[in-house]
């Protein structure tokens, strides 16, 4: 099987992107809003095409306070705007950070799990012929190998509980 996942971190790379993720915890989480699923599904957003709307009514309700009702607040609109500038460029810099996180994480637990599943194959192979200790450590397997689920011939040993 191809290992397309051969990455590996040393102790010094591990406490540096510990450090900046504490930063980024640090300083980002306290000024974060969490909103439930509800929340989320009435809360309109802005989307990229929308920010030059939402820019030049701030200007205009600079310029022109009577163009601002009662209910807004001009300040509120810079701040909220300000903030959503730089909430931007923080996600558009975290998210292939994310997603390469996401993906690499997923094929190596898939490499992993695929060849883990070959040596119980051939641990209970084994087993069965009569090796020694084979059958303990099939066992053990075994028992960590139950309720994982059958992902299939395609995708590794081909091995299942069952088999």
């Amino acid at each position: 099987m191809e290992n397309r996942a051969s990455i590996v971190f040393i102790q010094e790379e591990i406490t540096d992107i510990n450090g900046a993720i504490s930063v980024l915890k640090e300083r980002l989480l306290p000024k974060l809003v969490t909103l439930t699923k509800q929340e989320r599904k009435k809360t309109s957003t802005m989307q990229e095409g929308s920010l030059p709307f939402v820019s030049d009514s701030l200007e205009a309700g600079q310029k022109e306070p009577k163009f601002v009702p009662p209910s807004v607040s001009i300040d509120d609109l810079k701040i909220d705007l300000d903030a959503y500038i730089v909430l931007r460029g923080i996600l558009k810099d975290l998210f292939p950070i994310i997603t390469g996180v996401e993906d690499s994480m997923m094929l190596c637990g898939h490499e992993a799990y695929q060849n883990a599943r070959s040596i119980y194959k051939t641990t209970k192979q084994l087993a069965s012929d009569g090796f020694p200790g084979a059958k303990d450590a099939a066992d053990l397997l075994g028992k960590r190998f139950k309720g994982q689920g059958n992902f299939g011939p395609d995708n590794g040993a081909g091995d299942s509980p069952a088999n």
